[in-house]
């Protein structure tokens, strides 16, 4: 679903409330042939919808379906991450808040079951039909060298 540049643009910014095709259009590079045919890949994907009042012209808009909504998760892991690891340029540092509570919020994936915090090693995967199996990564195998 994110396979390339552009949608991750357009699926996040209609994650932070984009709605009109013109504002997605201020997203910097982005051609309306490009905007138009990944607004229009979601929508086949049923991640996005268009209002019936809003299908022609510049006042054309996109809202996320529950399927999209339900990619916020996943947005937030992302969003998290990045900041973390990389340094944009200065001015696009975007902070989640909660507004519950108003402070940043930080994502954890916990177990439904107990209530722990989930990382990578507390878990093992599970192939359908087959006894569970641990997919840590392995060191690399050796080549046999020619004598």
């Amino acid at each position: 679903m994110l396979a390339d540049r552009w949608r991750t643009v357009v699926l996040a910014a209609a994650l932070l409330g984009i709605r009109r095709f013109t504002e997605y259009e201020a997203a910097p590079g982005i051609s309306p042939a490009i905007l138009s045919n990944r607004l229009r890949r979601f929508t086949d994907l049923g991640v996005m919808h268009q209002p019936q009042h809003t299908s022609t012209g510049a006042h054309r808009t996109y809202a996320l379906t529950d399927k999209g909504l339900a990619f916020f998760g996943t947005f937030a892991f992302l969003v998290d991450w990045a900041q973390r690891w990389y340094e944009g340029p200065p001015g696009t540092r975007l902070t989640i808040t909660h507004r519950e509570c108003g402070h940043h919020f930080e994502p954890r994936i916990r177990c439904r079951s107990c209530g722990s915090v989930i990382t990578r090693t507390t878990v093992g995967f599970t192939l359908a039909d087959s006894a569970p199996q641990d997919h840590a990564p392995r060191p690399p195998r050796r080549s046999a060298q020619p004598s």
